[in-house]
């Protein structure tokens, strides 16, 4: 039950945030610092990036390298997709480059993390 809710739960979270970055969001942001949504960026992708790994590695049982390399995949190619479609297809939404960056800072620091555990297990045998 909890292998199938994981990565239903990823395919839902995967469909908000690509839903939710084609909305207009100018009401919500107006007023906050210059490149503020940025931390609101990597939090997205931390997330994205977890939920997955999470997912190959709980519901298909695959190893953990293996793991967070299809997550990466997963949530470095969905934030430049956004990014393009935000481009091509919404009047109010644009693409940035600064915003890839922070996408890709959000699945850097999930990879980093995942190695970081994965040394600490491989030291303590």
């Amino acid at each position: 039950m909890l292998k199938k809710s994981l990565f239903l739960l990823s395919i839902a979270y995967t469909l908000v945030l690509l839903l939710a970055s084609l909305l207009n969001v100018n009401s919500i942001t107006q007023g906050l610092p210059s490149n503020s949504d940025k931390i609101l960026h990597i939090v997205a992708h931390v997330m994205l990036t977890g939920l997955w790994f999470l997912t190959f590695l709980k519901t298909f049982t695959i190893n953990s390298l293996k793991s967070m390399a299809y997550a990466s995949v997963i949530a470095v190619g969905l934030g430049v997709l956004i990014e393009v479609l935000q481009g091509a297809f919404t009047q109010n939404r644009t693409t940035d480059i600064n915003d890839v960056f922070a996408n890709v800072l959000g699945t850097v620091i999930v990879v980093l993390v995942i190695l970081g555990l994965r040394f600490r297990e491989l030291k303590n045998k």
